[in-house]
């Protein structure tokens, strides 16, 4: 089985950040340990919402629960891209190569920092093999990545 950490935003209302991604991932088998890092009632790209950014210390501490129970290692590869506000303000600490320091800190996985989402196709190519998953998780232009990236591969193949 394959087990994801997934920390991204939740929403009440609506189908973005962990609110999107638990359901669909646990549908095809895959055990998720969604971390929230804000609770809204819904996207900010409404004119309104409510709700609350949680701090770099609050994610920390539930990750560290998950450590603590053991299985955060059970990852094969870790490739984090940089992480951006969805309209509120950046979390401090809470930013790809902070999480990159903490993961790294635990010495369960080697997380491998990918500067651009440009780069990303080349940096999944080092670690992929046949058969693997590739899981995406994110807003904003993250759709159009995975997109990029399913056609790279697949022109690769021909």
């Amino acid at each position: 089985m394959m087990n994801i950490l997934s920390i991204q935003s939740h929403v009440a209302y609506g189908h973005v950040g962990n609110s999107a991604a638990v359901f669909p991932l646990q549908r095809i088998g895959v055990e998720v340990w969604p971390v929230n890092t804000v609770q809204f009632s819904n996207h900010t790209g409404y004119d309104e919402w409510r709700g609350d950014v949680f701090s770099g210390e609050a994610i920390r501490l539930v990750v560290q629960g998950i450590e603590e129970r053991g299985v955060l290692g059970e990852c094969d590869v870790l490739l984090v891209t940089e992480v951006y506000a969805a309209g509120e303000a950046p979390i401090a600490g809470a930013d790809g190569r902070a999480i990159c320091r903490a993961v790294r800190s635990r010495g369960l996985i080697e997380p491998v920092f990918v500067e651009s989402v440009d780069d990303l196709a080349e940096a999944l190519r080092a670690v992929l093999h046949d058969g693997d998953v590739v899981l995406t998780m994110g807003a904003g232009n993250l759709g159009a990545v995975a997109q990029d990236l399913k056609n790279r591969f697949a022109g690769a193949a021909a």
